[in-house]
């Protein structure tokens, strides 16, 4: 059997063995479509996703106890004194619980990237805490620097003391840890916490909501 990743889910078919990264969300594998326009189900105040069986490919199952929420983060004027950075956080259409908010501290895109996934966790906590009929929450992002930091390279910057493979501290660090420590109380909780990363044309809503903030 092959070794997966700490935090990682391994699942066996009569093909062998598959290791998923950690938090990674792998959309159902019985739909042919697997592309965001397929699957997710914007509605307000929640948005969710859809699944099939192999029994009934070709229906599509809303399911209920996943809630999808996109996130993005912008930087006006990025790299510069002027700069303007914000976040935005989309949970569904005039949904009440959308975000769009201008960021505290340095203003740069990734710490804007960073913290879009911190808020859009926290509101999600406070809403599903008590909530059993939520198990899980799927995060779309068009960012690979934090999709790829929090489902692999977090969990051997943990283990370096949290410095990177070059041995210098890793960068943003104090937001990775908040966001981190944000996901393990969720997940202390009964909540799952997913990574999906896609295209930016797949993250239109939350990447206007992160651009107004910036305005």
């Amino acid at each position: 059997m092959a070794n997966a990743l700490p935090g990682s889910t391994v699942s066996t078919d009569h093909l062998g063995t598959t290791v998923t990264l950690p938090r990674t969300f792998e959309p159902c594998p019985c739909l042919s479509d697997k592309s965001p326009a397929n699957i997710v189900a914007a509605s307000s105040p929640l948005s969710h996703i859809f699944f099939s069986t192999f029994r009934d490919p070709h229906t599509k199952i809303l399911d209920k106890r996943t809630v999808l929420v996109c996130i993005d983060g912008a930087c006006a004027g990025n790299g510069t004194p002027a700069a303007r950075a914000g976040v935005g956080v989309f949970f569904g259409p005039e949904s009440p619980h959308n975000v769009s908010a201008a960021i505290a501290g340095p203003q740069t895109s990734q710490r804007a990237e960073i913290l879009a996934a911190t808020g859009a966790l926290r509101k999600a906590h406070a809403l599903f805490q008590e909530d059993t009929s939520v198990g899980s929450v799927v995060l779309l992002c068009d960012s690979q620097y934090v999709v790829g930091a929090m489902t692999e390279w977090i969990f051997a910057w943990k283990d370096r003391g949290w410095r990177n493979a070059h041995g210098e501290p890793v960068e943003n660090q104090a937001d990775f840890r908040e966001l981190e420590k944000v996901i393990e109380d969720l997940e202390e909780d009964g909540l799952d916490v997913k990574f999906w990363l896609v295209g930016r044309e797949h993250n239109a809503q939350a990447d206007r909501l992160a651009k107004a903030a910036c305005s």
